[in-house]
């Protein structure tokens, strides 16, 4: 009589593949919570290993934890972190169940634009002779490009405004007047000036930041002559 055959069968304890949704512009430092996934796929009574990675996950809407556990069909995971305490910052969380992966990502909303200006004092009032200039001022505190704008009066005889945004010229014209020219943040500014007559007493000119509705930032004098 011949001996019996024995098979072992093989069990199937790989999931289907399962997709968090990513979450994008949210505040930083605050608790993320992915949607929740549910086990399918696998035989029967099979289980997986449930590892997770840079954050916790829950199972049937149990605590969070980060240790190892164990999934069968139709057990529910959602995955959890902190966003990061960093604007325009990704963190990421994968939860891994026998190899079947995906990855919880949550990235947080870009930084207010700031549009005004630590320091807009020119002290310096261009008097004395034939040509003067300011003092020169660092631009600090904003996080994006502004436009500002120079307006200047006529005092007796004509002269010629210009301004040096790190010590290049970005606009130049003849009193009164006035024109716009952008900055950024960590650029120097100067005011230059020349009398083309004899001589301008009491002129005056003043900065506006016309990113900020027209605030007015600072006003110099200007008191030339030949």
């Amino acid at each position: 009589m011949a001996a019996a055959t024995g098979r072992t069968a093989t069990v199937d304890n790989i999931p289907n593949a399962f997709t968090f949704t990513d979450q994008t512009n949210v505040p930083v430092s605050t608790t993320r919570t992915s949607n929740t996934i549910t086990v399918s796929g696998m035989d029967a009574g099979a289980s997986a290993t449930v590892t997770v990675t840079g954050g916790t996950y829950s199972k049937n809407s149990g605590g969070y934890t980060s240790a190892s556990g164990t999934a069968q069909n139709n057990d529910t995971f959602s995955v959890r972190h902190t966003s990061s305490s960093s604007n325009s910052t990704a963190v990421n969380t994968t939860l891994d169940i026998n190899g079947v992966s995906d990855t919880f990502t949550s990235t947080t909303e870009a930084p207010a634009t700031d549009v005004t200006p630590s320091n807009t004092s020119w002290w310096n009032n261009i008097t004395g002779g034939f040509s003067g200039s300011t003092n020169t001022v660092t631009i600090t505190g904003i996080n994006t490009t502004i436009t500002l704008n120079v307006s200047f009066t006529e005092d007796r005889d004509n002269y010629i405004l210009s301004t040096l945004v790190n010590s290049s010229s970005v606009g130049s014209a003849n009193s009164p007047n006035n024109y716009n020219f952008t900055v950024q943040n960590g650029d120097t500014i100067q005011f230059t000036a020349s009398v083309t007559g004899d001589e301008t007493r009491d002129s005056v000119a003043t900065v506006t930041n016309v990113s900020d509705s027209n605030t007015v930032l600072d006003t110099f004098n200007i008191g030339l002559e030949i």
